[in-house]
């Protein structure tokens, strides 16, 4: 879903994906009608979901809290709704306890998108937040 930065307590401003046409592109539909429509990219569990274009893959990554694996994964895709690469785990809950996020912001990478940045929480034993660095593979 996406709104207008400056209506984002507005419910009926929120535009969902709804899918793509024939021709290709998204459609988008707002308000309330919009939500029974809203198509699912990424099937459960998927908490805490943050995506950002990067230029060393082209492509699109999504980073999301993922508590079947038990960490914060990330996956690659074409568009921003998908399809999806296979997840790669970038933070496991067995180094981190109870961690969540996985938060990315586009002006925090190096070398061009091979070095990004995300958030990083943990609320146990102590509430903490931690800015993580991931490092894609030389091409």
């Amino acid at each position: 879903m996406k709104a207008p930065s400056d209506r984002l307590e507005d419910l009926e401003a929120y535009s969902y994906f709804t899918g793509v046409g024939d021709d290709g592109i998204p459609k988008w539909i707002q308000g309330s009608a919009g939500i029974d429509q809203a198509k699912v990219i990424i099937e459960a569990p998927v908490g805490e979901i943050s995506v950002i274009y990067n230029e060393y893959l082209g492509n699109f990554i999504i980073t999301y809290l993922n508590e079947k694996a038990h960490g914060i994964v990330m996956r690659e895709g074409i568009t921003p709704w998908g399809e999806w690469s296979g997840e790669v785990l970038l933070a496991s809950g067995a180094q981190y306890a109870s961690l969540y996020g996985g938060f990315m912001c586009a002006p925090f990478v190096e070398n061009g998108g091979q070095v990004f940045y995300f958030a990083m929480s943990q609320f146990f034993p102590i509430y903490n937040i931690m800015w993580m660095r991931a490092e894609l593979p030389q091409k």
